[in-house]
């Protein structure tokens, strides 16, 4: 699970092969900032 404030942990993950399969809307707060929690996955049978 990551925070999408953390923009290049996303991309990392994306480029490592790992899937968006859920997103929690809205439910952190940083720094007065509203942020949504983001749930990837990766099969293991394509490492």
């Amino acid at each position: 699970m990551l925070s999408s404030l953390n923009t290049q942990s996303l991309h990392f993950h994306r480029r490592g092969g790992f899937i968006e399969q859920g997103r929690l809307i809205g439910i952190g707060q940083r720094n007065g900032l509203d942020f949504d929690v983001v749930l990837f996955q990766k099969s293991l049978a394509e490492c």
